[in-house]
């Protein structure tokens, strides 16, 4: 057989939708032993009345291949303005690539078509039949749900209008194309063997995540601002983002792309366009390919969804932005410049970018239709190869490391544990900075080479698994995006301190999801009651036997003006006067702590604000007016500035008595947290409005707005007693190092705190 025929039917079938039944097989022929059961949930596409015509790809048991094409009608009401029918096919996968059935693709859009407004003409599908029939014998499946064996691993991943694989090799994940939820058995049944990849347009097949490793999620099409990125979720609920430098790469990438469509455009352009608009069915499947053809996005657009697939700037890479632009003047960065001259490199002498650029001049003479099948060839020739080189790459690299950790032994034994550098991982290709990456590389090491890899300062956020963390307005903003992270890394246990309970339990039911291993409580703690943080800190007490982290968090912003319950203004009694109280309840036990466990690296984190020294009063600390709701006046932000002061001038004397302990404030950015909304509501309308432009314009996520006080509390070197602004950059005013108001507030809040029945500060 000519590698261009068609290859043999082994079945023919027609796919109806019927009143009373719903989808049937209104007419179908096949050989002995030929099983069809199930192939009418499997040839008809996701949303099919909005769809004028499509194409199913999808296997059917463990030999064959199907591909069925999908055409519907106007019709009355009745039948909801739409006759449809798909017209399918199965052949024998010994014959290549999906039987290469595409190449029936052609000849069934054209029965498709005509059986969609008369779906009675059974003769010209006998004929079809008659053409194609396969002549040979056909190989007796094992069984309707075999899959091909593989290595006991956990079974593989299938997607939403997308693909899924897990760690395995593609040898070892078979790709199924179409699912649906008549497949259900078949993929239940494979749990711990062989993995798969496969596509469904069924969504609650996304839901089932018992089936699945990773899932992928592609949007439904829409463009600008509605367009929604691919989302990769695995089956624990963890997503899985783009690294930085794999964003840089995408765009370079891209860039390329576009050059070569514009070549091959130009080309095109100087075709008679009347050639353009005469096309019939008769085309190839790839010319009417919708992606393969469509116009790449719009910069706009991408930056618009970039928050959803790539990962954050992590703070380190963002600290060391900022160290190196410093000591380098602000010249061009070293570093940064070789890595996007590597990723350069992997786009050089692509093939079928230089033939597109060699060939444009040459081709004229070529049908219009002829071309687009080529430029779409080239586009996935080109996309292969890349990510042919990237994965080369990776490996080939990992395999030189192993091979030099091994020669270094003595007699070249193995070494069950491998020690990868930053430059190693940034000589793969892949991005330093990124948790994700160093995750990746250990899991190929494990995989490919059954070996263990730890990587050199490959984390943002070192070892925390003894250690005990408490983060005040832990349900929400940044103190929620401060949990999620500590989450990752396993510590001994993380409270969370928070007013409404419901929303602390639906963040623990889904960090539960995603990171098992790490123990979370709920505290309920209302920094505007004394008595409240009491409570809270008897409570904590009697459950920990330590506390390493303590995140002073949580606050209330520009409110209107009111008292906490023992009767301090409210921006002053919530940010410092409860959490002055909690952290004199919790000191004894971190000092314990570190008397038990002299390795033990204890760190207070308060956050603050650039209100500190914006808006507080020029005079700086004013405790005289602490009593009075509108304490200076009606000025709201000064009231919010003065509390954040506190804040800043707490921390230094803290950082002074407890030298133990690394006592720093920080400000988190200009964040887009509920704060200002919270203000809102409580009445501080026109404040709200002021400040809202200036959010909504230059703000950052609750992520990035985590990152100072994470990196407060985790990194070393970090010096006690200073104010740090993103990420990590000291900040010194004059009023920060005043030491009369220092004493002031000190003094100041050991009286109220006594009056109010604290015990005081503990072994002074």
């Amino acid at each position: 057989m000519e590698h261009s025929e068609p290859p043999p039917v082994i079945a023919l079938f027609q796919v109806v939708f019927d009143q009373k039944v719903g989808y049937t097989t209104a007419w179908k022929r096949s050989l002995p032993g030929v099983d069809l059961d199930g192939v009418e949930y499997k040839c008809l596409p996701s949303g099919l009345h909005s769809v004028e015509s499509d194409l199913v790809y999808f296997t059917h048991g463990p030999h064959y291949a199907g591909i069925s094409a999908f055409a519907q009608e106007e019709a009355d009401t009745q039948h909801r303005n739409a006759k449809f029918c798909a017209v399918g096919a199965l052949v024998q996968l010994s014959y290549g690539t999906l039987g290469r059935s595409w190449l029936h693709v052609a000849e069934l859009s054209r029965l498709a078509k005509q059986l969609a407004g008369n779906k009675e003409d059974a003769g010209i599908l006998e004929s079809y039949w008659e053409r194609h029939e396969e002549q040979g014998e056909v190989q007796s499946p094992k069984s309707q749900h075999d899959l091909p064996g593989g290595p006991k691993r956990k079974r593989g991943s299938e997607s939403h209008h997308g693909f899924m694989l897990d760690a395995g090799g593609v040898q070892d994940h078979p790709a199924l194309y179409i699912v649906g939820i008549s497949d259900i058995p078949l993929l239940s049944s494979r749990d711990g063997q062989a993995g798969w990849i496969a596509t469904t347009t069924d969504d609650i097949l996304g839901e089932k995540d018992q089936l699945w490793d990773v899932l992928v999620e592609l949007g439904k099409g829409e463009h600008g601002s509605q367009r929604r990125r691919p989302r990769i979720r695995t089956s624990n609920g963890k997503m899985i983002k783009a690294s930085q430098r794999d964003l840089r790469r995408y765009r370079q990438l891209r860039g390329e792309l576009r050059r070569m469509q514009f070549i091959r455009q130009q080309h095109q352009d100087s075709v008679d366009e009347d050639r353009l608009n005469d096309q019939d069915d008769d085309r190839h499947a790839l010319r009417r390919s919708s992606t393969m053809l469509k116009d790449p996005p719009t910069e706009d657009e991408m930056r618009n969804g970039e928050d959803e697939a790539v990962e954050p700037v992590s703070w380190t890479a963002m600290a060391y932005d900022s160290f190196m632009w410093w000591a380098s003047a602000g010249e061009e960065d070293t570093f940064g410049k070789e890595q996007d001259d590597a990723d350069r490199q992997l786009l050089t002498d692509l093939p079928d970018i230089q033939s597109a650029m060699q060939e444009a001049a040459f081709s004229s003479h070529s049908a219009v239709e002829e071309d687009q099948l080529h430029g779409a060839k080239e586009v996935a020739t080109v996309l292969t190869a890349y990510f042919h080189r990237i994965t080369t790459l990776v490996i080939q690299t990992l395999a030189d490391i192993i091979t030099d950790a091994d020669d270094g032994t003595e007699e070249g034994i193995e070494q069950d544990v491998v020690t990868i550098s930053a430059e190693e991982v940034n000589r793969m290709g892949l991005d330093v900075w990124s948790e994700r990456d160093m995750e990746f590389v250990q899991e190929m090491t494990r995989l490919y080479f059954g070996r263990e890899a730890e990587i050199e300062g490959a984390q943002d956020i070192g070892d925390l698994s003894s250690k005990v963390a408490l983060v005040t307005g832990g349900n929400a903003g940044i103190g929620k995006a401060t949990v999620e992270a500590l989450a990752v890394h396993k510590p001994a246990c993380i409270y969370i301190c928070a007013r409404n309970l419901p929303t602390a339990q639906t963040l623990v039911d889904k960090l539960q999801k995603s990171c098992p291993d790490t123990k979370l409580q709920i505290l309920e703690l209302d920094l505007a009651s004394l008595e409240s943080v009491k409570k809270c800190a008897s409570d904590f007490i009697a459950k920990s036997d330590r506390l390493d982290l303590l995140f002073l968090n949580a606050g209330v912003g520009t409110m209107v003006p009111k008292v906490t319950n023992e009767g301090y203004e409210v921006c002053f009694g919530v940010n410092h006067m409860g959490h002055a109280l909690l952290t004199q309840l919790l000191l004894p036990k971190m000092l314990q702590t570190k008397e038990h466990d002299h390795s033990a690296d204890l760190r207070i984190v308060a956050t603050s604000s650039v209100g500190a020294y914006r808006f507080a009063p020029k005079a700086g600390i004013d405790v005289s007016q602490m009593t009075n709701a509108k304490a200076f006046g009606d000025g709201l932000m000064a009231r919010y500035g003065h509390s954040k002061l506190a804040n800043v001038l707490f921390t230094r004397k803290l950082a002074e008595l407890y030298p133990s302990i690394t006592t720093t404030s920080v400000h988190p950015g200009t964040v887009k947290s509920e704060i200002f909304e919270r203000a809102r509501q409580e009445g501080s309308t026109m404040m709200y409005w002021l400040t809202y432009p200036v959010v909504a314009l230059t703000g950052v996520t609750v992520e990035e707005g985590a990152k100072t006080q994470l990196w407060a509390g985790t990194a070393p070197g970090v010096k006690t007693g200073g104010y740090y602004e993103p990420v990590g950059k000291p900040v010194e005013k004059p009023v920060f190092n005043d030491s009369k108001q220092v004493e002031a507030l000190w003094k100041y809040t050991e009286h109220e705190l006594s009056r109010h029945g604290a015990p005081g500060w503990p072994n002074l």
